[in-house]
């Protein structure tokens, strides 16, 4: 399920390699909580650094712990709105209103 896939961070890592190569560094694979929770904290710093404001994001615990699911999809479609803007981006389109 959308919370297990996302749960260890590795897949959140990746997706921010793939629209900015090289900005997470090292991603753990791993079936410690505690790698999972710094797989967490590299995603949302990237975030940050590409332009989601601090207060759309959701808190490591939210992901690794299934705190606050609905935060977690929040952090996600923020970052898609972010990504969508750049005048580098032709992919598809997330969100309401994008057809």
């Amino acid at each position: 399920n959308f919370y297990e896939v996302l749960r260890t961070g590795e897949v959140l890592c990746n997706i921010v390699n793939a629209l900015r190569p090289g900005t997470i560094k090292r991603t753990h694979s791993s079936s410690l909580p505690a790698h999972w929770r710094d797989n967490a904290n590299q995603f949302l710093s990237a975030c940050v650094s590409m332009g989601v404001s601090k207060q759309l994001l959701c808190g490591p615990s939210d992901l690794v712990d299934k705190v606050n699911l609905l935060r977690v999809e929040n952090t996600l479609l923020a970052l898609a709105r972010v990504v969508q803007s750049g005048q580098k981006y032709d992919g598809p389109k997330v969100g309401v209103g994008t057809g």
